[in-house]
């Protein structure tokens, strides 16, 4: 079903899937079970600060982190600024967010970058909004940390607050990543750690180093969330039938460091 904002059909249906996925989100979150279980005293540190920080996590748990977002992050008064892909898919992503109530900035690595970085530089200076990054959006490859997110926390000083998320039970929709949908009354687990200052000035060396330390410690919170749940990483528990098919695509850069 097209969803091209730029037809009066195609906004048609953009608005009433939009409206339908808050509703289901919203429903579903409710019944979640949100268990912090690593950095509890944290996360209360950070929300009760209300400093800017970069919100981090992998693209396949952003539905688990909407119920964090939700339940914990609006209510306590954060202002969330969403960093969407301009493309037709990120219009979707771009139009729920604004529901729950974020600013957004439309700008990717490769479509209106420079753009984006400056305009989420002011929304944070002026405004002290939180960005939300993907760092393995919107395409991937998946568990891959780029290095825009670090550029990112130079340019606005505002430090990467990292956030593994998993769910006890879960729908695995047929997304590049096998995004994660948490089923009614799951456990969703959440793991985070102190948020990660990013010096202003590095080399391309000690960028590469900081992206590659993000992804590790992402993917080590990841871990951790689905071990307090006993969950499975979808991409892992994928991979074999994908192997089997010979028919079947390349995965997208694998489960990168998980």
């Amino acid at each position: 079903m097209p969803l091209d904002p730029q037809t009066r059909l195609g906004s048609l249906r953009l608005w009433l899937a939009v409206a339908l996925m808050s509703l289901l989100i919203r429903a579903l979150a409710r019944t979640w079970r949100l268990e912090v279980v690593e950095g509890r005293e944290v996360l209360d540190q950070v929300l009760a600060e209300k400093r800017p920080v970069i919100f981090c996590f992998w693209h396949n748990r952003i539905l688990p982190a909407c119920g964090l977002l939700l339940r914990r992050v609006v209510p306590a008064g954060t202002d969330l600024t969403l960093v969407s892909s301009p493309s037709k898919d990120g219009e979707l992503s771009a139009r729920f967010m604004g529901r729950l109530g974020a600013r957004v900035v439309r700008g990717s690595a490769s479509r209106r970058g420079a753009r984006a970085l400056r305009e989420v530089h002011q929304v944070v200076t002026r405004h002290g909004s939180s960005p939300i990054l993907i760092p393995d959006g919107p395409k991937g490859p998946v568990y891959h940390f780029k290095a825009g997110v670090v550029g990112l926390a130079q340019l606005t000083r505002a430090p990467i607050f990292l956030m593994g998320y998993a769910a006890s039970r879960s729908w695995k929709i047929g997304t590049w990543d096998r995004m994660v949908l948490p089923r009614p009354f799951a456990r969703v687990a959440v793991a985070v750690e102190p948020p990660r200052a990013v010096p202003r000035q590095l080399s391309e060396e000690e960028v590469e180093r900081e992206r590659a330390a993000c992804e590790a410690r992402l993917a080590a919170l990841t871990r951790a969330a689905e071990a307090a749940v006993d969950a499975e990483d979808p991409v892992a528990v994928s991979a074999p039938a994908a192997a089997a098919s010979p028919d079947a695509p390349d995965s997208a850069g694998g489960a990168g460091g998980r």
